[in-house]
């Protein structure tokens, strides 16, 4: 049997425990990318230094809001007792070619996507991650838009 893929006899992995986070959007697709990545890392990793997250939000109401904002809390509360040297985040979010730009929208209280995907405690996550954004459309396409990311991700980061 041959093949385009091979692997080395030996090598050298990072030694600290990772994180591999996938946030999916309700009525999103399950990407196999933060799969492939899990079951890459999870061929050199023990079950303590490797852990597969994958959660379904939802924030089009305010009450699916409020239930996601306790469920956020709980997730990064459990996330941060394990302190990972390494986190990855995967976010799959449906973003619509014609109108939809991300991080364009914000509600009376300045809140933006990022904000809201990435509720306290679960923002500490992302400071020093690796974040990939899966999307089927436009996820910054406006200067603006790509401008409130930016700010988003300064604000999530600790003073």
């Amino acid at each position: 049997m041959t093949s385009v893929c091979g692997r080395s006899l030996t090598s050298q992995v990072c030694a600290d425990s990772v994180l591999i986070l996938h946030l999916v959007c309700v009525g999103g697709t399950f990407e196999t990318l933060p799969k492939l990545v899990h079951a890459t890392l999870e061929e050199y990793r023990t079950a303590e230094s490797l852990l597969y997250e994958e959660v379904i939000f939802d924030f089009g109401t305010r009450r699916k809001l409020a239930a996601w904002t306790k469920k956020a809390a709980q997730l990064g509360a459990k996330l941060a007792a394990r302190n990972f040297g390494r986190k990855i985040i995967f976010v799959t979010v449906h973003s619509e070619m014609r109108r939809g730009d991300l991080f364009a929208g914000k509600d009376e209280n300045e809140k933006d996507f990022m904000n809201f995907l990435f509720s306290a405690p679960l923002d500490e996550l992302v400071f020093a991650s690796t974040l990939y954004m899966l999307a089927c459309g436009h996820v910054v396409e406006f200067e603006e838009s790509f401008t409130a990311l930016k700010q988003s991700i300064v604000r999530l980061s600790p003073e």
